[in-house]
């Protein structure tokens, strides 16, 4: 009877070995899948946090990953800093391109504006051309006043155009707009 009653307790020695050696064997499986996982998550939420941004310099402009793996992360990581460059070198060019714009509209504006005095200097002056001979003193002068009107605003036009291409050259100063103010309103 003794034999009967050691055994099922042996079993139950046992069994208990093997419930505690399953619960060691959970754990540490489940460790381990905790482990595997936060490497693989790692990356994409490094990946995450570029694009979102780098709050600790105020930046909200994604910026390149370094990621030293060549797994899928690895490739994963490469493609976006590959996009980051692209779309750093895509909005240097739209930049310059707006710039450009900016430039080549300055252009067209200032020649119209050179342009509009040329076209009544050109009328009058072939006016007074083929009328030379019955000019009055009182005629040449308006003539020569409206003249030195138009050269004036032309030169005031190329002037200002000149100031405007220093402007990226200097130091910024302040401006009374007031006073710059008044001077466009006299000139027109």
């Amino acid at each position: 009877y003794s034999d009967k009653v050691e055994r099922p307790m042996e079993d139950m020695a046992f069994f208990r070995a093997l419930a505690w050696l399953h619960l060691v064997l959970f754990v540490a499986a489940t460790y381990f899948a905790y482990l595997l996982s936060r490497s693989i998550t790692q990356g994409l939420e490094v990946v995450g946090n570029a694009m979102k941004g780098n709050p600790e310099d105020g930046s909200s402009n994604p910026h390149q990953v370094a990621w030293r793996s060549k797994d899928e992360i690895g490739q994963l990581v490469d493609a976006y800093n590959r996009m980051v460059q692209q779309t750093e070198e895509n909005a240097k060019a739209l930049a310059n391109a707006e710039k450009e714009r900016a430039w080549r509209e300055m252009a067209q504006q200032v020649a119209h504006e050179i342009k509009n005095p040329l076209t009544p200097m050109r009328l009058m002056t072939q006016l007074h051309a083929s009328r030379a001979a019955q000019l009055t003193a009182d005629e040449v002068r308006n003539f020569s006043e409206s003249m030195l009107a138009q050269i004036d605003a032309m030169s005031a036009v190329a002037g200002d155009f000149s100031e405007l291409a220093k402007i990226s050259n200097g130091p910024l100063r302040p401006v009374d707009l007031a006073t710059v103010l008044r001077r466009i309103q006299l000139a027109y």
